[in-house]
């Protein structure tokens, strides 16, 4: 499941989240690479949203928390993910942070004053 967070450029402090399922009716077993990538472009499209411009971590199930700002947010992507990590942080708008889950429940914390 891919999850995606991020407090949208508005004057109304707005956050957008979406949530996917791995859809399709397709067994977890028979997902490959290849339609594991054309799934998440698929949902990336259908959310009108850059898949370039969304931070990725390589989650690694520890307390790990990355602050994305000014001055690493171009340096992670789907290709280069955060390595070890499982929580990431920011306050700048139009980022997405994608967390991607199996059997666990995201948790999204946002302050609208920050």
């Amino acid at each position: 499941m891919i999850n995606i967070f991020f407090p949208s450029n508005n004057d109304k402090n707005e956050i957008f989240i979406a949530s996917s399922s791995k859809g399709q009716n397709i067994k977890a077993s028979e997902i490959t690479e290849e339609k594991r990538k054309e799934i998440e472009i698929d949902f990336f499209n259908k959310i009108n949203l850059d898949m370039k411009k969304a931070i990725f971590m390589h989650q690694v199930h520890k307390d790990n928390i990355v602050k994305i700002d000014e001055t690493n947010k171009n340096i992670y992507s789907k290709e280069n993910p955060i390595k070890e990590t499982d929580a990431l942080i920011t306050n700048l708008k139009n980022v997405p942070l994608v967390i991607q889950t199996a059997d666990c429940l995201p948790i999204i914390l946002y302050c609208k004053e920050s």
